[in-house]
């Protein structure tokens, strides 16, 4: 859980010093998805899904199926 808390800080820093970095948009919101913060996991998502839609809809599409939550 540490190391999770951690890299979920490391690709936030990343993304302040980089807004376009898709890596780190996209290992953020799985990295959220898997501690359970869905909201924030989708919001970080969907902003990957906007850079590169052909990457990120894989990731996107495991939130959908983890979370049970419908697209809107």
């Amino acid at each position: 859980r540490k190391n999770l808390s951690q890299a979920i800080l490391s690709f936030r820093s990343a993304l302040e010093n980089n807004p376009n970095h898709f890596m780190a948009q996209i290992l953020l919101g799985e990295s959220l998805l898997e501690d359970n913060k869905f909201k924030e996991a989708v919001d970080e998502l969907r902003k990957a899904f906007r850079m590169d839609k052909q990457e990120a809809k894989y990731s996107l599409a495991s939130f959908w199926c983890e979370s049970g939550t419908v697209a809107h």
